[in-house]
């Protein structure tokens, strides 16, 4: 008896036809028991939907059916003669049977086979083939026949690759046979050459127009057994064979008629999410939230589209909640993982960052700000691996490090073993596990609880798995590879139901089982609709067509016969063409828009290609950002002092003046790969300031100068970076080196024109009066990089050392078009007052700048009015701080404290203010 194919037709979404047909066949009066009934359907999402209209139709009354999906129906169908080898197991074997066979036969497979001892690129190659068997075996193939039957095909030439491939198959069937075990592939054709499929089950495949040939001839052994529900109407019969599959050659001319209103062409991922928005709007409200349907090819649009409708109270849902990869446990053992690897300092900033690690972190007596204190240590320090600290007294933020490190290591003690057996390695990622969340309290309710719950129980479920292992495979492996290993093939998704009534988010091969009136389809492009295999390593797309398996003719009739599904039951469909995807590259419209009447196909590429219909951005969804410049807060006390430095920061913009020296926030950053230009500049000062300080600082000769300053250089160098400096850092030094080689030469030619050092590094000794006017003073203070005087002249020179790049002058860094920019030279005349220095005074940089032959001093040529006119701009720079003037917009974008642009908002579309 063959199956019994049903025609739904298409007056309505085939999934409520199917429900309302299943419903009347098995229902009694005022009850329904489906028990009876197994339905399969080609994803969860429609099964689960499925139940949810059968509960309705019952009216609560109901003994379900059992729910599969095509991959699960194989296995309801026969018993197992032995337990099944899991993912790992498999690619365990592969990889032992790939290194088993002659080295001839493995180069014919891959022409650089991996080191005999990297075991993790032999179990990626192993899972590669175990992709390719699973593929092939799904459709009653093996690699013997690929050799076999690709002889046939002109052009060919891998025969040779795939007879060897035969043998490695070979070897793999034989040592799972050893182990008794089987793989699920093999059960299955075993299950079929022995004719035991047999069920007491009633059968109902609904909409599964794709299934492989291995699933077709399990189901013909009970055909007597089978319903196969069609989405189509009954004069169309010839298009699907005898399992309700579609025959490809059948629908490969089909023409398919979509109206123009029912097409629309954007530009982009923004365009197409505006677009879905003006098609909401233009239903009218006609439609509840979950009579909608939105079509997501493109898995990239979600988050958008989830953020875009929540943002105007659209509730939505999108069933795969995360991705196992990408929940808390999950992450946190790759993390571990990278960090016990290597213990690199990037590593093991990640980990702390880990939000599940910061809060045991937080618990453990730590002070409050232990991350900004790294991150200090880290950008002072450098440090490219854990374990090394300066030793520096009294230094608190190398102290916090300390404590830090070893509480980190505390929590991954459990890792410490040097090697174990794979079986035991569920024990340490318990106990660590349990560390980190032993402590929390779950609510059943709470989805973000849930989520967590499940992913411990699955990665931990992984890592249990290995318990069982067969002994011959049962690895002795370090802490990392055991993570690692088990990481690798441990995956899978996360699902979430629907918390309400909500838009339906579905990928594409979902959309025709969904059973929403009105369905939005975006992203109806090439390569998403249909999807396209044309450059697979093993599986070409003419080796696969000549082979009978999934080839792109296969995709492009599913995909037509699916969007003919939408066009002809929905009542509302909208498809979105995008010349643009989410990263901005260029897309090609789906050749299904071409599956047309001849004289439609130029008017469809031309539509596409014609940019005049590209409407300009609405802007923001909302109307009016919701993101606005913090405007500055009222201060709580009157500022008394102030250091040379800061002014400049005012004049350049009052606003980020206030944001860096009112609030004090400042970049933290511990991702720096080498020294930054403050951190090069202060070594530079600090090898200058124990010059400075020194015994040579008298010194003429060049050759005794740049060897003290040499050996300063490296001991500074070991002092703050160690034994082990970063690379980078390694070669900044010898940059630092040859400046200092060249300022040696300047310093003998300059001590011979008679100067001395008379002091360095000087800093207040008591707080400097600055007059404001009408009786109002301030404080100012500041630390003069180096003062010098000339015995012969009387002259005085107050230097700041500079060792930024260009070298630049006093007079380009103070001053543009003859307006104060940077008030710090003169305002050094005040400061040096107390240490004597009062007459002919030079102010002046020392520039040490990349070009070493321009080493030298760049003195300022200022009058004594441009001078009293820098006080007078110091005097109303104080003034308007004292009256809290920091709301003061740009008629420019400034150039400086740029750590500040994003809470300016500079460069963004709309900016709010220029400040």
């Amino acid at each position: 008896m063959s199956i019994q194919r049903v025609f739904l037709g298409w007056s309505q979404p085939a999934l409520r036809t199917a429900a309302e047909l299943i419903f009347a066949r098995s229902s009694n009066p005022g009850f329904c028991d489906l028990s009876h009934v197994a339905a399969v359907f080609p994803g969860r999402e429609a099964g689960r939907r499925f139940l949810v209209l059968l509960t309705d139709l019952a009216d609560g009354r109901l003994v379900p059916p059992r729910i599969l999906t095509q991959g699960q129906l194989p296995e309801l169908l026969y018993p197992p003669q032995r337990p099944f080898a899991s993912d790992l197991v498999q690619r365990m074997v592969w990889a032992q049977a790939l290194k088993s066979v002659p080295e001839g036969d493995l180069r014919r497979i891959v022409s650089r086979p991996p080191a005999t001892d990297d075991w993790q690129a032999w179990l990626r190659l192993g899972d590669l083939l175990r992709r390719q068997h699973a593929e092939l075996a799904a459709d009653r193939l093996d690699f013997a026949d690929v050799a076999r039957e690709g002889a046939f095909l002109d052009g060919f030439d891998e025969t040779d690759r795939w007879t060897s491939l035969s043998r490695v198959q070979q070897q793999y069937w034989s040592l799972l046979d050893k182990l008794l075990l089987w793989d699920q592939q093999t059960a299955r054709l075993v299950a079929i050459k022995n004719k035991e499929c047999r069920t007491d089950l009633e059968i109902v495949t609904v909409g599964a127009i794709d299934l492989n040939r291995t699933t077709r001839e399990m189901l013909d052994q009970v055909s007597d057994r089978v319903t196969a529900l069609i989405e189509a109407p009954e004069d169309w019969a010839d298009r699907y064979d005898a399992h309700g599959c579609l025959i490809a050659e059948r629908w490969a001319d089909l023409p398919v008629d979509i109206a123009p209103n029912q097409l629309l062409m954007v530009e982009d991922a923004g365009a197409q999410v505006e677009a879905v928005l003006e098609t909401l709007s233009n239903l009218n409200g006609r439609y509840a939230v979950d009579e909608i349907a939105i079509g997501v090819p493109d898995p990239r649009l979600v988050p958008v589209l989830q953020r875009t409708l929540q943002a105007q109270q659209i509730p939505t849902h999108w069933p795969v909640d995360r991705l196992l990869s990408a929940t808390a446990p999950f992450r946190l053992l790759e993390a571990i993982a990278e960090y016990i690897g290597d213990r690199r300092t990037e590593h093991f900033a990640a980990l702390i960052r880990h939000p599940d690690v910061a809060a045991w972190l937080n618990r453990q007596s730590l002070p409050f700000d232990w991350l900004t204190r790294w991150d200090d240590f880290v950008c002072s320090h450098l440090p490219p691996r854990v374990g090394w600290f300066p030793e520096i007294e009294d230094d608190t933020t190398v102290a916090l490090a300390r404590r830090l490190v070893a509480a980190v290591h505390g929590l991954l003690a459990p890792f410490a073993t040097v090697s174990l057996p794979l079986s035991r390695s569920s024990t340490p990622v318990r106990q660590v596990l349990l560390q980190v969340y032993g402590d929390r309290t779950l609510e059943v309710a709470n989805p973000d609880d849930a989520r967590l719950r499940e992913s411990l129980k699955t990665v931990l479920a992984a890592f249990d798995a290995h318990q069982s292992l067969p002994p011959s495979l049962d690895l002795e492996l370090s802490a990392v590879e055991c993570l690692q290993l088990t990481l690798s093939s441990t995956g899978g998704e996360l699902y979430r139901a629907a918390d309400g009534p909500a838009i339906a988010l579905s990928g594409w091969l979902e959309m025709p089982l969904d059973d929403a009136p009105v369905a939005i389809v975006t992203t109806f492009n090439e390569n998403f609709v249909p999807s396209s295999v044309n450059h697979d390593l093993f599986l070409p797309n003419r080796l696969r067509s000549h082979l009978g398996i999934e080839d792109n003719a296969r995709r492009y009739a599913r995909d037509l016969h699916n969007l003919t599904c939408l066009l002809h039951s929905r009542q509302e469909v909208r498809l979105i063409v995008a010349r643009r995807d989410a990263l901005n590259e260029p897309l090609a419209p789906s050749r299904l828009l071409f599956a047309t009447r001849p004289e439609q196909i130029p008017e469809r590429v031309l539509q596409f290609y014609n940019r005049k219909d590209v409407k300009p951005r609405s802007g923001p969804v909302l109307g009016k950002s919701q993101f606005t410049i913090p405007r500055p807060r009222p201060l709580g006390e009157v500022r008394a002092t102030f250091r040379v430095t800061e002014f400049r920061d005012y004049l350049a913009s009052p606003y980020r003046y206030y944001l860096r020296h009112v609030l004090g926030l400042e970049v933290a950053s511990d991702d720096l790969a080498e020294l930054d230009g403050a951190a090069f500049g202060n070594l530079l000062h600090d090898v200058l300031k124990q010059f400075g300080q020194s015994e040579l600082k008298d010194a003429t000769s060049e050759a005794e100068i740049a060897a003290f300053l040499d050996e300063e250089l490296s001991r500074s160098i070991s002092i703050n970076y160690g034994p082990d400096p970063l690379a980078a850092v390694l070669i900044q030094a010898e940059q630092a080196r040859r400046r200092l080689a060249a300022f040696a030469g300047w310093q003998s030619r300059w001590r011979q024109q008679g100067w001395k050092i008379h002091t360095v590094e000087r800093g207040n000794r008591a707080p400097i009066p600055f007059s404001l006017g009408k009786g109002q003073t301030v404080s100012l203070r500041g630390r003069i990089d180096r003062i010098d005087f000339n015995q012969s002249t009387g002259q005085w020179a107050l230097f700041d050392y500079k060792t930024g790049d260009a070298g630049a002058s006093p007079e380009k860094t103070h001053r543009y078009k003859d307006e104060w920019h940077d008030l710090q030279l003169p305002l050094y005349r005040h400061l040096a007052e107390q240490f004597g220095v009062t007459g002919d005074v030079r102010l002046g940089y020392i520039v040490l700048p990349r070009d070493v032959n321009c080493v030298e001093e760049k003195f300022a040529d200022w009058s004594e009015e441009e001078l009293e006119t820098a006080d007078d701009v110091a005097r109303e720079v104080v003034r308007n701080i004292l009256e809290e003037r920091f709301w003061v917009e740009l008629s420019e974008p400034s150039q400086s404290m740029t750590e500040f642009d994003c809470i300016c908002q500079a460069g963004v579309f709309g900016q709010e203010a220029v400040v």
